[in-house]
């Protein structure tokens, strides 16, 4: 970590990390990453993660921005080749992308929370060579969202959000044809505060009653989300 000036963080990481097989404890097969005879010698997958960004508060310390560039490559990543077949460690994993965020007060009363993510995730090396250079399944491209809070008196806040994301495409591992389109999606929040210590917050989800698709199955079956409408949650 490195602080050029006072209102500027620039910093960089480094770490490792492994993932043994048999490592979803709740799957029941090697396709969802469950210990079955099939996998269970095999070598652990080894991860390396590096990511360099900044931080700065131009403004002062109510309002932070934040951007980073990251990569995580993915080693001994264990692979079935064709239904049925053995599963070994032969694959190569690497996803990479840039992301950038605010968060805090604009003016004493409205407040911003937010970021956009771009992820590049691909299938570098593989036992099957038509997956090569392949995208990852159900992981968009680009995703953001923001919200913005307006406390109209000390005890009183209204909120929007809004949530956008680009198309995906299914598969077990490597992308295939099949997808859903990308979405962009309306909510709203209000809160009061009746005392100190008790807070009532009503949540709006999807304002303009939106149909959307959330993801695909593994196999690339779409699964379908039906949007709520405008549902109301209350919670205290």
């Amino acid at each position: 970590v490195y602080k050029p000036v006072e209102p500027v963080t620039l910093y960089a990481s480094f770490s490792t990390s492994s993932n043994p097989s048999g490592e979803q404890l709740d799957g029941t097969g090697t396709s969802y990453d469950g210990l079955d005879e099939a996998n269970a010698a095999l070598k652990p997958e080894r991860n390396k993660s590096y990511e360099i960004g900044a931080k700065a508060e131009p403004f002062g310390p109510d309002l932070l921005f934040t951007a980073a560039l990251f990569r995580i490559e993915n080693e001994n990543a264990r692979q079935q080749i064709g239904r049925g077949g053995p599963v070994v460690n032969v694959g190569k994993l690497r996803s990479q992308g840039s992301e950038i965020g605010i968060a805090g007060k604009l003016t004493p009363r409205l407040q911003l929370f937010g970021g956009y993510t771009y992820l590049d995730a691909v299938i570098v090396d593989s036992a099957i060579p038509d997956q090569e250079g392949a995208r990852f399944a159900n992981v968009p491209r680009h995703s953001a969202s923001l919200l913005a809070t307006y406390q109209l008196t000390d005890a009183f806040m209204l909120g929007w959000q809004a949530t956008v994301r680009s198309e995906i495409f299914g598969g077990t591992q490597a992308a295939n044809d099949a997808h859903v389109p990308g979405f962009l999606r309306f909510d709203a929040v209000a809160r009061y505060d009746i005392t100190s210590s008790l807070q009532v917050r009503l949540n709006v989800l999807n304002l303009t009653d939106k149909l959307y698709y959330d993801t695909l199955y593994r196999s690339g079956t779409p699964f379908v989300y039906v949007a709520p409408g405008r549902s109301a949650l209350l919670s205290l």
